[in-house]
């Protein structure tokens, strides 16, 4: 009898593999699905360093490039690098007031009662080199101060008082005192006497302490007596005509002569002979001459007129001429050795 065939039963692994399969599904629905999951945190990438590139190759210079190059750097100029610029400290702004013009610092003297003190810088300036709009207005304030000082305070630094004596005359007072030089011109001045005054024993008189001298200014026709440098009175004058100049100098008084005979320059014609006396139309220097000395100027002086409508003109020979009534009054004052100083 033939044998039956040997069949092989089929595997039951798969059938029991897929139930567990849809077991373990139906357990995870049933217990982990609506169980809240922990945030995932993000890893950040991992970046690979980045391996440092290879050391280029050394260059190699050849000798005849490098003395080339050195030798641009020679030829060419470096160039510095611009430097910062800083701005300068702010400068401060001083006010300074105008300058005083000398007329408004004599004002303010004379304001405060320092008379001497504006009477000396007046008389710093006015003999010097200043216009003849300066020179009058510092003759207006100066003859002013004197005048305060020698007459009206009679100030006591600059005037000595002297009661008259029975038979005094103004000549022989003036011998007492050495300041007045021997002249009774300064009390005539500054006592306001003439020539001839009568004097009254028991009366006071201011007799000056200082220095007189003249300043003759040309260009203005007028010659001023000054009292310690400062004017105290002013005369008009005549000066020398054209290529008869009077000498812009520094003068010193010599001798005086009253009622003077003249003795005429070469160049000038007279009739009969020299000296022409006094009184005689063709002399013409009137009742006083009054001789300047100098180095190198002679025959200048200072002189009355016999021709008065001349006064304030140039028409003498050199000289200076004045009105025969001032001329008095100059020459009562005038001493050797005063000074003279004739300006432009």
């Amino acid at each position: 009898m033939l044998a039956a065939p040997n069949v092989r039963k089929p595997s039951r692994v798969p059938t029991v593999l897929i139930t567990l399969a849809v077991a373990s599904a139906i357990a995870y629905f049933a217990f982990f699905r609506h169980k809240p999951q922990p945030p995932v945190q993000a890893v950040p990438p991992v970046v690979a360093e980045k391996a440092p590139a290879p050391p280029p190759p050394p260059v190699r210079i050849e000798p005849a490039v490098v003395a080339e190059t050195r030798k641009a750097e020679l030829i060419q100029p470096k160039t510095e690098a611009p430097k910062k610029t800083v701005a300068p400290a702010p400068v401060p702004v001083v006010f300074t007031p105008p300058a005083k013009s000398l007329r408004t610092e004599i004002d303010e003297l004379i304001a405060d009662g320092k008379w001497r003190e504006a009477r000396a810088k007046v008389s710093a300036a006015f003999s010097g080199p200043i216009g003849d709009a300066e020179r009058t207005e510092l003759a207006q304030v100066g003859i002013k101060i004197n005048q305060e000082l020698l007459q009206n305070r009679a100030d006591e630094k600059d005037v000595e008082l002297y009661e008259i004596q029975q038979g005094d005359t103004l000549e022989s007072i003036a011998r007492k005192f050495k300041a007045l030089n021997g002249v009774k011109g300064a009390i005539m001045y500054v006592n306001n006497y003439p020539e001839n005054a009568i004097l009254r024993a028991g009366r006071k008189v201011r007799l000056p302490k200082g220095t007189w001298s003249i300043v003759v200014d040309k260009s203005m026709f007028r010659m001023w007596i000054l009292y310690e440098g400062c004017p105290f009175k002013g005369y008009t004058i005549t000066i020398g005509a054209p290529n008869k100049e009077t000498p812009v100098a520094k003068f010193v008084m010599g001798g005086k002569n009253p009622n003077p005979a003249w003795w005429p320059p070469p160049d000038v014609k007279i009739q009969g002979k020299a000296p022409v006396p006094y009184g005689d139309p063709q002399n013409p220097l009137g009742k006083w001459w009054i001789s300047l000395e100098h180095d190198i100027h002679h025959g200048i002086g200072i002189h009355g007129t016999n021709d008065p409508g001349s006064i304030g003109s140039k028409a003498s020979n050199g000289c200076v001429r004045m009105l025969n009534e001032e001329v008095v009054e100059v020459a009562a004052l005038a001493y050797k050795g005063m000074v003279v100083t004739v300006v432009e």
